[in-house]
């Protein structure tokens, strides 16, 4: 049956035209308008400007309005869209006082004119910058709701093809800036559609858009002599996107409703009616066009498989060729690849090898095709059937869901995929649970997976972390990804991959790996901060922004800077450097001096500065003091972020009694706990007291408020009945004795779930060995720990063996360690394991670069002292932490040593830094005894000198006695003994100048400031840290030749150098005291080269060249350099922001930027930037005025109206009465009749201005019964209109009679009043004096009878 097109368009508008009225008469209109009116109403001029630079702009406000009216901030980036504001200048001139009755002046006692001070307004216009509402951030605009829609739509490939092939102008998919869905752009002749939404939201757009294109493209309306405003345009756009979805059955009403009555004028729906006729034409045009292309289209459609079957059937068209397994694998193929033309060759090439009867080449051909099949991700989807869902781009492969799950538990990225051919962003497991449709895998991450999975592919050289590392959770990950420490995903390959993006561990897989240095230090770093911030000790602490610096930085900078910039000082940017106690002396002023001059030879961190924070701790209380520019300044929330995790971390290191609750694991505590400070992973529970012994615990339930015993901590769940507790009675409760931190629980309940060895296991028994071992020593090699294990009873009497985590004997007879012995065995056991016997060479590759090799340059243990005592000593009295990490220093110094030789010794000779570069990382005590260890071990080699071996006798090592005469031959040196011989001499000698090294005189005396080196005389100032000197240099401006030096103490001789000096804007350190004698030292590099560098690398620059033909200013800012270019005569020719990742000098940049303009960046003179800018600005305002005048000009002379409103509340209209569109006569009648006291607000008449129907300009007439003259006529605009002159005019006589005619009333009221009271006064005197005499009745309680 032929669809009646014209009534089915009629049908389907009054539908749209009755949805539209329905959303006029909701509150959710009400609420729309009251915020529309909070927006500036603009100026034709101004729209014209708005829409030349933004066409799409629909909300326009400023920076400071975004941000005060609306809680929306300006997006990083954006830019303006520049406009002409008055910006009127307020003088003030001493004029002769006017008496206001004669007009003349008046005169003081002595006959002379009396003076009086004026306030005049000078109106001036200025350029300055607004942004549209899709430029911002923040807090939504209430808005007439419209629901994306998010229904999917039958044959939506088939569809949105054909719509684009309708389309007049080329359409992409894209990710689009802001909220829009998609836009036309007349200028590019092309439509731009949002990536990523519902089927039938896209497909609605896609109409929408080529609406636009076919209507209100400019050639279109040229031609037709037709001109629309942006009201018009979308309606009309909007209504044919309903009414064809509605004719393919796809319901848009949810979203076109709400969105053609925002784009109304009013309830009236002036713009809908008018293009009705348009809207059914072009709609039913659009609905044949696009039948059309989708009968065309289905048509040509053909599945790979069909391809496949066609392909075989034109081959076998005489005779059968192909054998069921080659017709099924072909099949195959071409569903799983959907490539047409590698089909078509695999045919070719079987039908080619079948005719010559060559079975390798058919054999080949079939492995080939197979293994292109096996190599996709997931062997339940292939290519075909992702094309075919909507997905026709080769960057990803697909999954099912049960795929993505598997590939992202092994920590691969995983991206959903849709039907209008786009994919999201990579989702987490609880994402692809909730997406219906397909996946996929980057198909680039997919080749990095094959190809580490070939045997050929160990044999290349491929760079991977050369440190241990071990596996932490999501929440650790997060945690620590914070801090700056560097995450690695988790995958199938040995290889890790570097977390780059927080959103890579929110939606990753459930653990992450990090390199055990860098949890050991982040624990250690929070266990010093908890002893600073909960131990009973009176501390203080020394916290310094790292070289990780935040995003915005604000290293070195002072606590104004900060505020200006919108910043916050957060402890999360911030290290904790130092602690120690804190005494009765230790004031801030006391500390700061402290850590500048005679700084404690353990401090590591920088001079203390500005932006560091001083922590004090009295025992009271605890304060955070930013160091300012000038004195501190007290930060109350520094630690706010960081209290909950404190909380958690103290418990975590917190020691509890272990206990058994009916055998269950758990941790005893006298005090009450929490559950919000418990860690994940354990469960608290209270313990109830008797009514006769509170102490003594008889029930264990959740919570126990009176009687509270004690709290637990439980591995396991308890089940606590239908009554909620337990009764323990005598068997409930057992203490073991043994007494563990929290985390040490935590870590050995884990270890008993996973059935794995770990660093402190001990008790371990070990296949073919008779007794128990402990865990000494651990390392990783192809992705698996190893264990060295001493046993418990024999000690180092006996060879150590290596066992796998799961106890696996993998070694043993091990005298050093994990030695060459260690890496065969290693070597043979990963052979069997990887089923690879004949490529020992290839296992030894992989095993050479997993072998973790130590950083002996980056740790500094040189404060970590030796332990001396056995494991046996250790172990009873809870020191086994210390012996492992001593021994684990030990066998790294030892190495250390070994390699310092190696690299200093010639041949002939061993160089001077041999001993300083162990010594600097592991300290004297720890040298000293490795090598008098070393040295017992080898005292029967007569190739060490007499004294050396004394001198060894002298030093304490491990279990040193005549007796056993056992020494560690792990931690023997094994150099050549002639070389070591000499090296331990030079390490007595650096002890013996250590002991006699005296504090030496600071070399600098003082530090100057000269503020230009080109100026007679000079102007100094001298300061006595670097910090004020560094102050004082950064505030002189940068065009001056201005310098920093160091005055150095008269002993032996005095002296001053310039250390850091600008020229021609640059500030540039300056190496000369690299060439005088004696300059050249460490405290000059140290302390004050190293500082200014690190404060020059922060600090904010502004400046300006003069150029041959051009001025050029440059300054940074957040995302690098903020730069312009002007003209010779000061107008702007070209400018923006270079985006840096700080890793460009400004220098650098302006080379690069200068570059690009054809200038000499070389050629530029420096000049006052304020200058420039000032030069600027005048001429910028100069050019609003003249473009003010052009636009004045060019338009047409409009027909101008004016109307009147009253407003019950001057500030908010909505708030309370309001009429509108009123003459001033009416408007002053409505003013009256409004109480006054009604409201805590100003009442007000204002004028509305119209330019042919449309709306110009609104201003406030009269507020509090006052005439606002002088106002409106600061502004040029109303000041020239001749109505808005004559309505002040008129409203000013108004208010005079109105006003004349109220005291006229108010006289005429009061003389009647008077005479009323006359009149009673003469009545009561009239009355019969028996009467006035008369006794009044007295009242009486009660009722009467």
């Amino acid at each position: 049956m032929a669809v009646d097109r014209k009534q089915q368009m009629k049908e389907i508008t009054e539908r749209l035209e009755q949805g539209v009225k329905d959303i006029f008469t909701s509150e959710m209109y009400t609420t729309y308008l009251r915020t529309m009116a909070k927006f500036h109403n603009y100026s034709f001029n101004n729209t014209l400007l708005i829409a030349m630079q933004r066409p799409d702009a629909t909300l326009v406000a400023g920076f400071n309005a975004w941000k005060n009216k609306f809680n929306r901030y300006v997006k990083k980036g954006e830019r303006g869209i520049q406009i002409i504001a008055p910006a009127p200048i307020k003088e003030v001139e001493e004029r002769e006082k006017i008496d206001k009755d004669t007009g003349l002046a008046m005169l003081n006692e002595n006959g002379e004119p009396e003076m009086e001070r004026v306030e005049y307004v000078i109106p001036r216009f200025r350029v300055t910058t607004v942004f549209d509402v899709s430029q911002t951030d923040g807090k939504p605009i209430p808005s007439l709701e419209v629901n994306e829609l998010t229904a999917s739509v039958k044959d939506y490939a088939l569809l949105s093809a054909a719509i684009e092939q309708v389309s007049p102008v080329p359409m992409r998919f894209d990710e689009i800036e802001g909220e829009a869905k998609g836009y036309y752009s007349d200028i590019e002749k092309e439509i731009c559609i949002q990536v990523g939404m519902g089927e039938s939201q896209t497909i609605k757009t896609m109409i929408h858009e080529v609406a636009h294109a076919m209507l209100h493209n400019s050639d279109f309306m040229k031609q037709h002599g037709e001109e629309k405003d942006r009201l018009t345009k979308e309606t009309e756009a909007e209504s044919i996107a309903f009414t064809v979805c509605s004719a393919l059955g796809i319901d848009t009403s949810d979203y076109s409703f709400p969105y053609v009555a925002s784009w109304a004028s009013g309830k009236e729906m002036k713009e809908l009616k008018d293009s009705m006729d348009t809207i059914r034409l072009t709609a039913a045009d659009f609905l044949e066009k696009l039948e059309t292309a989708v009968a065309e289209r289905s048509a040509e459609r053909m599945t790979a498989m069909q391809y496949a079957e066609k392909l075989i059937a034109n081959r076998e068209q005489e005779i059968t060729i192909f054998d069921d397994e080659q017709r099924n694998l072909i099949v195959n193929f071409a569903f799983k690849l959907d490539d047409q033309a590698a089909t078509e060759e695999l045919v070719s090439g079987l039908t080619a090898a079948l005719a010559e009867d060559d079975k390798e080449e058919v054999n080949r051909l079939m492995y080939d095709a197979q293994e292109k099949i096996e190599n996709l991700p997931d062997g339940m989807i292939g290519l075909s059937e992702m094309h075919d869902y909507g997905y026709r781009k080769d960057d990803v492969l697909p999954l099912t869901k049960e795929g993505a799950r598997e590939w992202h538990r092994l920590g691969e990225k995983i991206y959903p995929l849709f039907r209008d051919g786009t994919a999201g962003d990579y989702v987490s497991q609880e994402e692809i649970e909730q997406h219906d449709g397909i996946f996929g895998i980057k198909a680039d991450a997919w080749d990095a997976i094959l190809l580490e999975q070939r045997e050929d592919y160990a044999e290349d050289e491929y760079a991977r972390p050369d440190f241990q590392r071990t596996v932490i959770n999501r929440e650790q990950a997060l945690r620590l990804y914070d801090e700056g420490k560097q995450i690695y995903l988790v995958r199938i390959s040995p290889w890790p991959i570097l977390v780059t993006a927080r959103e890579e561990i929110e939606r990753g897989s459930d653990t992450f790996q990090i390199a055990i240095a860098d949890l050991e230090q982040e624990r250690n770093m929070t266990e010093q901060e908890n002893m600073l911030l909960n131990s009973g000790e009176n501390q203080f602490g020394i916290y310094q922004i790292t070289e990780r610096d935040p995003e915005h930085n604000y290293r070195f900078m002072g606590l104004d800077f900060v505020q200006k910039k919108g910043m916050t000082v957060s402890r999360a940017d911030y290290d904790l450097i130092y602690t120690a106690p804190l005494t009765e002396k230790d004031t801030l002023d006391g500390i700061y001096e402290r850590f500048n001059i005679q700084r404690p030879a353990d401090f590591t961190g920088h001079s203390l500065s500005v932006s560091d924070v001083v922590v004090l701790n009295d025992g009271k209380s605890i304060k955070a003091c930013y160091v300012d520019s000038i004195g501190f300044a007290e930060l109350p929330d520094f630690f706010k972020e960081r209290k909950m995790d404190l909380k958690k971390e103290t418990i975590l290191d917190e020691q509890l009694q272990e206990i058994e609750i009916f055998d269950k694991p758990g941790l005893f505590s006298n005090s009450r706990l929490r559950d919000e400070d418990v860690p994940e992973g354990l469960y608290r529970y209270d313990l109830r007291g008797s009514d006769y012994d509170p102490g003594q615990p008889i029930t264990v339930e959740k919570t126990v408020v009176v009687n509270h015993a004690a709290s637990v901590l439980m591995a396991e769940e308890l089940d606590l009945g239908a009554e909620g507790r337990l009764e323990l009675g005598e068997e409930g409760l057992n203490f073991t004795g043994a007494e563990l931190t929290v985390r040490e629980f935590m870590e050995e309940q884990q270890q008993k779930r996973n059935g794995l060895i770990h660093g402190d296991s001990d008790h371990i028994a070990v296949e073919g060995h008779i007794g128990t071992w402990y865990a000494i020593d651990e390392t990783e090699v192809g992705g698996e720990k190893f264990f060295l294990l001493e046993h418990e009873e024999h000690g180092d009497m006996a060879a150590c063996v290596a066992v796998n985590e799961h106890g696996k004997l993998v070694a043993e007879e091990l005298w050093n360690g994990f030695d060459e012995d260690f890496q065969e065995a290693v070597q043979k056991y990963f052979s069997e394991k990887w089923n690879m016997p004949k490529k020992e060479d290839v296992v030894s590759e992989i095993i050479e670069k997993a072998v973790p090799v130590p950083d002996n340059s980056v740790q500094d243990y040189s404060d970590v002292p030796v332990y001396y005592e056995s494991f046996s000593y250790a172990k009873e009295n809870d020191e086994v932490d210390l012996y492992r990490t001593s021994y684990r220093l030990n066998s790294e110094c030892k190495q250390a040593i070994h390699e310092a030789i190696a690299d200093n010794y010639d041949g002939m000779y061993l160089g001077d830094g041999a001993v300083d570069q162990v010594v600097r990382q592991y300290g004297m005590e720890r040298v000293g005894y490795i090598l008098a260890n070393t040295l017992h071990h080898k005292s029967y080699d007569g190739r060490f000198s007499h004294s050396n071996k004394e001198w060894a006798e002298q030093v304490s090592t491990p279990e040193h006695n005549a007796d056993r005469m056992t020494f560690r031959t792990d931690w023997v040196v094994d150099s050549h003994p002639a070389v070591l011989d000499g090296f331990v001499t030079m390490f007595r000698e650096e002890q013996e100048a250590q002991k006699e090294l005296e504090q030496e005189q600071p070399f600098v005396k003082q530090f100057y400031v000269v503020e230009n080196l080109q100026a007679a005389p000079l102007k100094i100032e001298r300061f006595g840290n670097l910090d004020d000197a560094m102050s004082q240099y950064q505030a002189l401006p940068n065009h001056c030749m201005k310098s920093l030096g160091v005055e150095k103490n008269p002993d032996p001789l005095p002296g001053s150098l310039d250390i850091l000096q600008c020229r021609n804007g640059i500030d540039t350190i300056v190496e000369d005291y690299k060439t005088v004698p004696g300059w050249d030292n460490p405290y000059i590099q140290n302390h004050v080269v190293q500082p200014l560098q690190g404060a020059l690398a922060v600090q904010d620059v502004e400046l300006a060249y003069e150029l041959p033909d051009a001025y050029f200013h440059i300054q940074t800012c957040d995302d690098g350099f903020d730069y312009t270019l002007y003209n010779k005569d000061f107008t702007e020719r070209d400018g923006g922001i270079l985006e840096t990742d700080g890793d460009k000098s400004v220098q650098e940049a302006m080379t690069e930027l200068l570059a690009e303009y054809g200038c000499d960046a070389a050629q530029g003179r420096v000049m006052d930037a304020a200058e420039l800018r000032e030069q600027a600005d005048m001429v910028a305002e100069q050019q609003a005025e003249v473009l003010k005048e052009k636009l004045a000009a060019e338009r047409p002379a409009p027909e101008e109206t004016l109307s009147f409103y009253v407003a019950e509340c001057l500030e908010f209209t909505f708030a309370g009465e309001f009429y509108d569109h009123l003459t001033m006569e009416e408007a002053l009648e409505v003013y009256d009749k409004i109480p006054s006291e009604r409201m805590n607000a100003d009442k007000c008449i204002g004028f509305c201005i119209e330019e042919n129907g449309g709306f110009v300009g609104m201003y406030e007439l009269v507020v509090n019964d006052k005439v606002q003259r002088e106002n409106i006529n600061s502004i040029n605009y109303f000041r020239d209109d001749k109505l808005v002159q004559q309505a002040i005019s008129d409203m000013e006589k108004l208010m005079a009679a109105r006003q004349q005619s109220k005291e006229q009333e108010r006289g005429s009221t009061k003389k009647s009043v008077l005479d009323a009271l006359r009149s009673l006064k003469a009545k009561k005197q009239e009355q019969p004096a028996q009467e006035q005499d008369k006794p009044k009745k007295a009242k009486k309680k009660g009722m009467e009878l």
